[in-house]
């Protein structure tokens, strides 16, 4: 496949080129016309495709050093010359040069062909480097391991003419050195080949080549990049242990990134250690924060709350929901509130989304909550505030643990705390009215918190029209909480109509034709498991698959599919639960 490289200006000096052969003796028009054959100066030949180069290739320089021949110049003086002005990147000298050694008769030596493999190697020309390879061995001369360097370095991007050299190299019994294996080790990364790095690695440490730096950085950062912290710090103290040169910073940066991000302790420990006096990025402080917060390493995490600061960084809340939620499962109750009161302090405003973790530890024990509830006491005879939030937190583990009356008595006492519930209690407490069947009382807290100057927001009205629909077999309150909240500027959502549809399909109610007429209004669509439903009157359909090859058991997995789709599981939502449960009821029956 390389025969086709043997073009003009590469053909075998020994036997003759044809643009030496052809060429005037101007060596202007000389210049030029090697210039072209090389593609150097052109974008693509006149029948040649245009090829694909890596952004490494050096310009050429016209601008040359001077030089003067004369008629007894030797072939050392000649190399020396065309040396001189290959190194200089003057492509035109170079080849006045090559014209000059032919016309004279003279035989090429290994300098001659290493100055014309370093302009292939400057140029990317793999193809070419490779056919000078065969040039040499034409006229009795065997490459040796700087001539196969460059042409490796030629076929950089070129990864089959990569293969070949390496064959041809291995054919020939030569052995590499090191900036052979970078070169190799450079083009196993570029195809992010691991396994190969380590094993040419290997055959370095048998053969006693020791590894450059660059070599090392780029295999390192390889398996960091590709998730393997563990390996990279093996490879990095494999290298360290024997060179008195330490590796770069870089080098540490990547095995932290990926240590983090695998959970290796090891390698952040160390590569925060190395890194201790590199201003780490705020992205990367969020990613050990998060790694401190899931391996319950609390002195770290402060460490990295102080380095933000001291970066400039002004702490926002999802700086500090990590340290929440480290006291939080840590059943550190007192602490995790005294977080609170440090945003406070700062000006920030604590959302749910910052107290979730604490309201996930709370769910979990009634001794948790018990505990967090004589916690908020004591901060109360202290005169310390307690935010909003807490109390929220507090409320939704007793909605978790389906306890109505409990949670009743926390939004009752929120008033001896100096707290005003908000649309998210307001919720919550829908929520648990919802779960607990009791429309009656959903509609007596509506009243009392509406007329304490809360405003609903969009999930309060879900929530009341879900309450309603379950403990009410009289749908019309229904439509009027759609009208309200409609009023109000909240559109209902598709799956809100979707569940009042089924509700009222359900019951055989005759209001469904409103339901629907008031949908298709809002421009949704049912999906095709609601219309199933609403077709054979609020049941399951039973009936065989009609599509040709689909068994009965595959649609009913697509069946359930398309109703947790509609009714995703979440933790916050109680009605999701509820559609749940009214399925497998009306599958029962």
């Amino acid at each position: 496949m390389f025969h086709a490289a043997r073009r003009s200006v590469v053909r075998s000096l020994k036997e003759g080129v044809a643009v030496y052969r052809l060429a005037p003796v101007s060596k202007r028009r000389v210049s030029s016309q090697a210039a072209g054959v090389l593609h150097t100066y052109s974008e693509a030949g006149p029948s040649r495709p245009k090829r694909q180069h890596s952004d490494n290739r050096r310009r050429p320089n016209y601008d040359g050093p001077r030089y003067t021949l004369t008629p007894n110049d030797d072939i050392i003086t000649l190399n020396y010359h065309l040396s001189r002005a290959a190194q200089s990147l003057n492509f035109v000298q170079t080849f006045d040069l090559l014209s000059v050694i032919r016309r004279r008769g003279m035989s090429p030596t290994l300098e001659t062909y290493h100055s014309l493999l370093f302009v292939l190697a400057q140029n990317e020309l793999a193809e070419e480097a490779l056919a000078i390879l065969a040039d040499m061995e034409g006229v009795g001369l065997r490459p040796d391991i700087h001539a196969f360097n460059l042409v490796l370095q030629a076929a950089i991007p070129h990864p089959q003419a990569h293969a070949h050299a390496r064959t041809l190299m291995k054919t020939a019994l030569v052995l590499p050195n090191e900036e052979t294996y970078e070169l190799i080790l450079g083009q196993w990364v570029e195809q992010s080949n691991l396994e190969m790095c380590l094993q040419d690695l290997q055959n370095m440490f048998d053969t006693g080549v020791a590894p450059t730096m660059a070599s090392m950085t780029k295999v390192i950062n390889l398996a960091a990049d590709m998730g393997r912290p563990r390996l990279a710090l093996d490879l990095i103290s494999a290298y360290e242990a024997g060179e008195v040169e330490r590796l770069p910073t870089s080098v540490w940066l990547h095995l932290l990134t990926s240590s983090v991000e695998e959970f290796f302790d090891e390698g952040v420990e160390r590569a925060l250690q190395k890194c201790e006096k590199v201003a780490l990025d705020e992205g990367i402080l969020m990613d050990i924060l998060h790694f401190a917060t899931r391996r319950s390493n609390l002195p770290l995490l402060q460490k990295i709350l102080e380095d933000l600061k001291s970066n400039g960084v002004k702490l926002q809340e999802h700086h500090y929901a990590p340290l929440v939620e480290l006291h939080s499962a840590e059943k550190n109750f007192t602490d995790a509130l005294a977080v609170f009161g440090t945003m406070r302090q700062n000006d920030i405003t604590p959302t749910p989304g910052s107290a979730r973790s604490l309201y996930e530890a709370l769910a979990k024990d009634w001794d948790n909550i018990d505990r967090t509830y004589r916690i908020i006491e004591a901060m109360r005879d202290r005169d310390e505030k307690i935010h909003l939030v807490v109390l929220n937190a507090l409320l939704q583990a007793a909605m978790a643990k389906k306890d109505l009356h409990r949670a009743v008595g926390f939004y009752h006492g929120f008033s001896s705390f100096g707290v005003s519930p908000d649309a998210t209690t307001l919720t919550l407490l829908l929520r648990n009215c919802s779960n607990s069947d009791n429309g009656m009382l959903a509609h007596e807290l509506w009243d009392e918190i509406v007329a304490g100057g809360v405003r609903p927001d969009e999930k309060a009205y879900n929530a009341m029209i879900h309450s309603t629909s379950l403990s009410m077999t009289d749908y019309e309150a229904c439509f009027h909480w759609l009208e309200e909240m409609k009023s109000k500027g909240f559109t209902p959502s598709k799956a809100l109509y979707e569940m009042l549809v089924k509700r009222l399909a359900y019951r055989n109610d005759p209001r469904l034709q409103t339901a629907l007429e008031e949908m298709q209004e809002q421009g949704y669509e049912m999906s095709g498991a609601v219309r199933r439903f609403v077709e054979h009157g609020g049941r399951i359909d039973k009936t065989p698959p009609k599509e040709e090859g689909e068994s009965l058991l595959r649609r009913n997995h697509r069946l359930i599919h398309d109703k947790r789709r509609q009714f995703p599981l979440d933790l916050d939502s109680i009605e999701a639960r509820q559609e749940l449960y009214e399925e497998e009821r009306s599958r029962s029956e």
